[in-house]
């Protein structure tokens, strides 16, 4: 909590305060302790004081304390403002720009502070607009502004998918429709025969769903920048050494870990196999049942792991075998305390040989386990390949790693041949074309048998 004073102060007389400021606000204990790490205004006032601010404005925008809370963290100069008018009148100048009641707006932008910079001139399609547009509720318009603002500023004839008509023709669901032109808003860009041919002739290629087709696009677009054969190749071996029920199966493990996609045969497979049983101290069976629960557990090195669970272990007092619940719905947080932190931690290794601070090397590879199977060198090398093509920093090709962890799992000539197809195709600079697999991977789906440009 960022508030002065609160470090000398004794933890029960800062969680009394804190109930004592949630009972007289009205909003949940949670939320009143983030409201005051926001706003710490409201700390050096009574209770009563801190519950007039907090409802003088939630009377005058018509909302709930908790939402007016919320609008309070947004934007946390609102506090120091005396007169709720003056607050309602920035709130109706954004609710006038989007379409929306003064109350939805200001929930609005209580989850999307990037709203209050929004002035009527540049939205070119408001709420209702999106709407009829993409032939979606009002809810769902909301919902995705509130993730994806810069819908406001798309032409309303350019909104040309309809997400109801899509989802009605393919079988696939409301929500994962939108939650893919969240991630990929230039996608409403298209016509519903247009997208669906492709996902319909990716998903031919792959020989899965089109739900597995959805979700590979909107989770690990970049893996379509290799070729199909290359994929195919990769989910045959998957099937026959894990004995995969189905090449979907198989497509879901290469989602989840990209670093599936190069260089495993059967033999390295089984070989994994037998080490993680090794480390696990389990069978080879219990350990492939392991690893379909957690993929990770395929790409991240044996050593790596057990040298992460015994240093776990030994930091948190207990025995490996205590661990194997959170390594297998967090392998993150496993590798993050035993193998990149602790007194033996590569972390600072690590983060020597890439040029980059200690916690962006931990936030990497920690979310990214597959990538502590490169060396240091090797993700450097291939960190300044990305950084190259895409004309940014290494600090910022390794956010987009974060992002697109794919980009890693591919070789970088691969990145390399797709990104000069691009720029011929497009009459565009290799910079250009590189932006675009970062910011557009997706469109890959659009393109002829999903390979060719």
């Amino acid at each position: 909590m960022k508030v002065p004073g609160t470090l000398d102060m004794p933890p029960q007389e800062v969680r009394a305060r804190l109930e004592a400021l949630s009972a007289a606000m009205g909003v949940d204990f949670v939320t009143t302790a983030k409201l005051i790490g926001k706003v710490p205004l409201l700390w050096n006032r009574s209770p009563e004081a801190a519950a007039a601010k907090l409802s003088g404005i939630a009377s005058a925008l018509g909302v709930q304390p908790a939402a007016a809370a919320a609008l309070l963290m947004s934007q946390p100069t609102l506090a120091s403002i005396n007169m709720p008018g003056v607050v309602r009148d920035r709130v109706e100048s954004v609710s006038d720009a989007i379409g929306v009641s003064t109350a939805q707006a200001a929930e609005m932008l209580g989850h999307q502070s990037m709203l209050w910079v929004v002035s009527r001139g540049d939205v070119r399609s408001n709420v209702p607009a999106i709407t009829t547009s993409l032939g979606i509720t009002k809810e769902e318009a909301v919902a995705l502004v509130e993730r994806m603002p810069v819908l406001l500023a798309c032409e309303q004839g350019w909104l040309k998918l309809n997400v109801s008509e899509l989802s009605a023709t393919s079988g696939l669901p409301r929500a994962a429709l939108l939650d893919l032109l969240v991630k990929y808003p230039v996608l409403s860009s298209l016509g519903v025969s247009g997208l669906l041919s492709g996902l319909e002739e990716l998903s031919g290629l792959l020989e899965v769903t089109l739900s597995d087709v959805l979700d590979l696009v909107t989770r690990q677009p970049t893996l379509l920048i290799a070729k199909v054969p290359a994929m195919l190749g990769a989910m045959d071996v998957l099937s026959s050494s894990l004995q995969l029920p189905s090449p979907s199966a198989a497509l879901q493990l290469l989602t989840a870990q990209p670093s599936l996609l190069y260089d495993i045969t059967q033999a390295s497979v089984a070989a994994r196999l037998e080490q993680l049983a090794v480390v696990l101290a389990c069978t080879v069976d219990e350990a492939r049942d392991y690893a379909l629960q957690q993929p990770a557990l395929l790409v991240v090195p044996p050593s790596a792991l057990q040298q992460a669970l015994q240093s776990a272990a030994n930091q948190l007092g207990g025995i490996t075998s205590d661990l194997l619940p959170l390594l297998l719905s967090d392998p993150g947080a496993v590798l993050g305390l035993g193998y990149l932190g602790g007194p033996q931690g590569a972390v600072e290794t690590w983060a020597t040989r890439l040029g980059l601070d200690i916690q962006a090397v931990g936030v990497l590879l920690s979310s990214q386990p597959g990538l502590i199977e490169m060396s240091p060198n090797t993700l450097k090398a291939r960190l300044e390949s990305l950084a190259a093509l895409f004309d940014v920093p290494a600090a910022a090709a390794a956010q987009l790693l974060l992002r697109h962890p794919g980009l890693a799992a591919i070789p970088p000539n691969v990145t390399i041949t797709r990104a000069k197809g691009l720029s011929l195709a497009l009459n565009c600079s290799m910079a250009r074309a590189g932006e675009l697999i970062a910011k557009v991977g997706v469109g890959y789906v659009t393109m002829q048998r999903g390979t060719d440009v």
